[in-house]
């Protein structure tokens, strides 16, 4: 039987048939190549052109002007000029005073003004506080650079003698007022007695599946600090009340440590904090580490 390969070597029958197998193969990576452009550009299509322009493109709203109002003749009334406004983070301004004798003559201010400016905005970090007075004279004595002891407010503890204290419920109310406390506290209800049923609780406003401890009993006749530490303002509310069975006794001074951050997060500071926190964690007998983040910390 005759075919279209007969009459022609084995050899040249070989190369035909392995054109043929090569050109098959072209054609199903071409056809595959084609399918997966159709995938992408027609059947995804639309969702990478949302993609596309998420990149390329976005709407920006541009605040309109009110230009310029002019007369009859013209002649300008009123324009739009830009107004620009200056800030600085005091926190990274290491001299103050530097920049603004650079700042005044720019913006037609005193530099007194631009430093006083600097200064009254940087935040101070608290170290340590509620010191006493021996601790604060040992930190003032290492003499850290960026370093203040400032002196805390006074304040009072407040003690009560039932004995004198004043029977009427309104006057009660009104000491209790003053000290921020519960009438209860100043004049706690007498105990029961013996044989006597104790009152009735009041009724629960919501359900509670933990039944707190009763507060313990406070003895009625005996004189008793309350707790807490009281201020000036509130020594003075009760003087004005004028009622009795209530002293005063002032609480040791007490003293916080605060530092200026700008001192030991500067380019190149008189002291390390590394070094600061060595000399001040014994005395403030705190962990190195912790004074260290302290006088590093950064305030916003």
């Amino acid at each position: 039987m005759a075919t279209w390969l007969s009459g022609t070597s084995k050899q040249h029958r070989t190369i035909r048939q392995n054109a043929f197998v090569w050109c098959g193969i072209y054609l199903a990576i071409f056809g595959l190549v084609i399918l997966r452009m159709f995938w992408l550009q027609v059947v995804q299509g639309h969702t990478y052109r949302k993609i596309a322009d998420r990149y390329h493109m976005r709407d920006t709203v541009l605040p309109a002007t009110r230009g310029r109002l002019l007369d009859r003749n013209l002649t300008v009334l009123a324009s739009d000029d830009q107004a620009r406004s200056l800030f600085a983070d005091p926190t990274l301004v290491e001299s103050p005073e530097f920049v603004a004798d650079q700042l005044a003559p720019i913006i037609g201010r005193t530099a007194e003004d631009i430093s006083a400016e600097l200064l009254h905005q940087v935040p101070s970090v608290m170290v340590a506080d509620d010191l006493p007075q021996d601790t604060a004279n040992a930190v003032e004595a290492l003499k850290l650079p960026g370093l203040q002891v400032v002196a805390e407010d006074t304040q009072y503890r407040v003690q009560l003698d039932p004995a004198q204290l004043p029977s009427d419920a309104a006057v009660v109310k009104r000491l209790a007022g003053a000290l921020g406390v519960r009438a209860t506290v100043i004049v706690p209800p007498p105990a029961p007695t013996p044989g006597q049923p104790a009152p009735p609780a009041p009724p629960a406003r919501h359900r509670s599946h933990r039944r707190s401890a009763p507060p313990p009993a406070l003895p009625i006749g005996e004189k008793r600090w309350l707790k807490g530490y009281f201020s000036t303002e509130v020594k003075e509310a009760v003087a004005k009340l004028q009622v009795t069975g209530v002293s005063f006794e002032q609480v040791p001074q007490q003293f916080t440590v605060e530092v200026d951050p700008r001192i030991y997060n500067a380019d190149r500071p008189r002291m390390t904090a590394n070094d600061a926190a060595s000399l001040l964690a014994p005395v403030l007998k705190l962990p190195p580490e912790l004074v260290e983040g302290r006088l590093l910390f950064r305030p916003r």
